[in-house]
């Protein structure tokens, strides 16, 4: 009968660190660190082109299509709460 070793074995953790050691060191090769050097001059800003002012005829339009589906949802909701209060008056 083969006796069993009792205590803490490294060689899981060996085999781990190991694993993460190529791991991190595959992904350096494939994305490598680059140091820039530091220049005292800042980069110069991009200049921001603005952009043309929007029209605001077909968004005055949407926006008061809008509003009238939403008198038109109020209304209806209106109507069938009355109805709804009347079906469960009659039961």
């Amino acid at each position: 009968m083969k006796r069993q070793r009792q205590g803490f074995q490294f060689r899981g953790f060996v085999a781990l660190a190991d694993t993460l050691f190529a791991v991190s060191a595959g992904l350096l090769l494939l994305n490598p660190i680059r140091f820039e050097p530091k220049s005292s001059a800042p980069p110069p800003a991009p200049e921001i082109e603005s952009p043309p002012p929007p029209t605001l005829q077909p968004i005055a339009a949407e926006i008061q299509g809008l509003e009238a589906r939403l008198d038109n949802l109020d209304a209806d909701g209106r109507y069938l709460r009355q109805q709804a209060a009347e079906v469960l008056r009659n039961e």
